[in-house]
């Protein structure tokens, strides 16, 4: 099945005269698997999350963050917009269909960029001291901080 809206011609498309519009459609399969896409990338990030979580390794915990930037930023995230994108076909009303031309190199940078990006960010984030914690971890840390915090008001208030 096929969703449809119109568009205004961009000036790189030409469909004759200057005032005709591109008709665009969506493959809906496309778009499911589009969205399937998604929800399994996103479904692997947090099964690399949870090895992270209980690994113990730095040098392992340092790849899981990289696989992390892989799953997420590169198979949830990139490859989703990237289907989602090529489930739109352009039509003129004449019935000519417009072939979207992508530049490989720069297609190629944002999916690098999406990993690199995403990688630095849950890198960033484990440095939190309630990343990569279970609950009941998290807790105990609240607890320790608060206990720090309030012995050290009460020195400094005796003296």
């Amino acid at each position: 099945g096929f969703v449809s809206s119109s568009l205004r011609r961009d000036a790189n498309m030409s469909c004759g005269e200057n005032d005709q519009q591109l008709h665009a459609t969506y493959d809906v399969i496309q778009l499911l698997s589009s969205f399937l896409t998604s929800i399994v990338g996103a479904w692997c990030a947090v099964q690399v999350a949870e090895a992270y979580r209980v690994e113990t390794n730095k040098s392992t915990r340092n790849w899981l963050l990289f696989w992390f930037g892989v799953v997420l930023g590169a198979v949830s995230i990139w490859m989703m917009h990237f289907q989602a994108m090529q489930a739109k076909k352009l039509n003129c009303p004449n019935g000519e269909m417009k072939e979207q031309i992508y530049n490989v190199p720069l297609t190629l940078l944002s999916y690098v960029s999406a990993i690199i990006l995403v990688s630095l960010g849950a890198t960033v984030a484990s440095y939190d001291v309630f990343f990569g914690r279970s609950t009941e971890e998290n807790l105990n840390r609240v607890v320790e901080l608060v206990e720090k915090r309030t012995s050290k008001n009460q020195s400094t208030s005796t003296v």
